[in-house]
């Protein structure tokens, strides 16, 4: 990959799903890119209600799978009971789901906890959460090829810790989100003009063929000869 750079000179990532990367990015194990915790809610069985309803977020995988990047809402909270045996999470932690969907992303809005299917990933040395929120997304095959399955698959911390991932400067980081972002905005405006076109075309077709087959419109013998 070169990046958002075409004349950019590369070097060897050594990582076999990735291929060449620029000169200047670093391929690190992900657990030196950002710290990782795991979600915790430490009372079983967990649907206890004398947990729930109080003050605390408390996000499921449902969540992170049905987010758009960013969590904005949340379905379910923990009261003070809940709260003491949760971890709390503060808003911009990049959160990642490690049961059953594998791999679903997204980044907190808000201070919340989570159970133990959901990770938590801190960025240290200036990475930014964006960008790894991208790059996690592209290795989605990566985490499924390191799980593991009983009943559903699964995944832990220590198998994802020492996963080879590539790490650009603070600064591309920043560029490469803008460069995604600015892009996705064009290719989504683009797809939602093409499906209006689209509305509009079945909507004639319907209509067409309404009037052709109750005699508003009159079709002459000469029309399919």
């Amino acid at each position: 990959t070169k990046g958002i750079d075409p004349e950019v000179k590369l070097k060897d990532s050594g990582i076999d799903w990735l291929g060449e990367i620029p000169e200047g990015w670093e391929v690190v194990a992900l657990k030196r890119a950002t710290k990782i915790i795991r979600g915790k809610f430490g009372h079983r069985p967990r649907n206890d209600p004398e947990f729930y309803n109080g003050d605390h977020p408390f996000i499921q995988t449902g969540d992170v799978t049905n987010s758009d990047k960013y969590i904005n809402y949340f379905q379910q909270t923990l009261n003070a009971k809940g709260f003491n045996v949760s971890q709390e999470f503060p808003a911009n932690t990049l959160v990642m789901t490690i049961a059953a969907n594998i791999g679903d992303l997204a980044i907190l809005s808000f201070k919340a906890s989570f159970p133990d299917s959901i990770v938590g990933f801190y960025p240290s040395h200036g990475n930014s959460p964006e960008f790894l929120y991208y790059l996690f997304k592209s290795m989605k095959k990566e985490f499924l090829r390191v799980s593991t399955s009983n009943t559903q698959l699964n995944i832990n911390i220590d198998r994802i810790s020492p996963l080879k991932i590539p790490v650009p400067p603070p600064k591309q980081q920043t560029a490469i989100v803008h460069h995604i972002e600015t892009e996705t905005t064009r290719i989504n405006t683009k797809i939602a003009k093409t499906k209006k076109i689209i509305a509009l075309q079945k909507e004639y077709r319907t209509a067409l063929i309404s009037e052709v087959v109750t005699g508003k419109i009159k079709v002459t013998q000469g029309a399919v000869a």
